[in-house]
């Protein structure tokens, strides 16, 4: 129930480590969960399992009413998800009232089609990091030696994607400008070498901004706008918004996010390295149950 190597626990207990496999195998028969009702407020999310996962992607649930795993299926697929689902009642289905979701297709067609009474909303993370990558890859692009401002660009990366409320006016001495410089001037002086990125900076701070006031409105206009002068890649963020902007509607309504689901996954991905790897998924299933408590060995 520790974040520790099997080999760890075997010189630990003074046993070998085929006795920890061993009890794993005894144990991992439990973490098939069956639970008779479903949450009525969910997250789903996928994580990089074991090589003998079916398409390699784990699909994890996690309860919004206690901030726990509800079940992990050893595959995100369509077809096996809608057959773990419907392992449940169509009456269960329906007592859904909230699934927490990122853009993937198939988890809001799955969603749609199997629980009916469900408001489905896009986590807030998911929307803010499209604006987030579209920005900073306009950015890299510039980011050429023969670039007079490549050091700053570079360098000053952090200010850019800065909440523009959150920068500073105290002057500091600046290397790159050899002389003192708030970081509002900053931003300024770099977005100002480039339209496109100037735009799409503008563009940026407008949904980010309303994603804190929770403003749907605000955000709603921003990614309808018809805007040429932002980047390729801020075009396509709006576009994922705009077919996507009901369920992104419901993010605003709800005081609801993939937080819970987030950290679950970062706790695996610690485990995986503290492990040194798993070939077996049913080993490492039962790990992360044990881990959360889940199972109690």
């Amino acid at each position: 129930m520790k974040k520790q190597s099997k080999k760890d626990i075997a010189e630990r207990m003074d046993v070998s480590v085929s006795v920890i496999n061993r009890i794993l195998n005894d144990i991992s028969s439990k973490t098939v969960l069956r639970h008779p009702v479903l949450p009525n407020s969910m997250n789903w999310d996928e994580f990089k399992a074991t090589n003998d996962t079916k398409g390699k992607m784990a699909f994890i649930i996690t309860n919004n009413d206690n901030g726990n795993i509800f079940d992990i299926n050893d595959s995100r697929k369509s077809k096996d998800l809608e057959k773990f689902f419907r392992r449940y009642s169509k009456k269960e289905r329906d007592k859904v009232k909230h699934i927490s979701i990122d853009f993937y297709s198939g988890y809001i067609f799955l969603a749609n089609k199997l629980f009916k009474n469900a408001d489905i909303s896009i986590d807030r993370f998911h929307i803010v990091i499209q604006a987030y990558n579209a920005l900073t890859n306009t950015r890299v692009k510039l980011c050429y030696k023969s670039n007079p401002y490549y050091n700053k660009l570079k360098d000053y990366w952090k200010l850019i994607v800065k909440n523009e409320n959150d920068l500073s006016d105290k002057k500091t001495f600046s290397k790159h400008f050899k002389r003192e410089i708030s970081q509002k001037e900053i931003v300024q002086f770099l977005i100002n070498t480039d339209s496109t990125l100037k735009a799409t900076y503008e563009c940026y701070q407008g949904l980010i901004n309303s994603l804190k006031e929770n403003n749907f409105n605000k955000f709603k206009d921003i990614s309808f706008h018809q805007n040429n002068n932002i980047s390729d890649k801020m075009k396509q963020a709006l576009k994922l918004y705009k077919n996507n902007i009901k369920y992104i509607e419901n993010s605003f309504k709800y005081d609801i996010n993939n937080g819970i689901i987030e950290g679950t996954n970062n706790l695996i991905k610690c485990l995986k390295p503290i492990a040194f790897g798993y070939r077996k998924y049913d080993h490492f299933i039962s790990r992360i149950f044990l881990i959360k408590g889940i199972l109690k060995g």
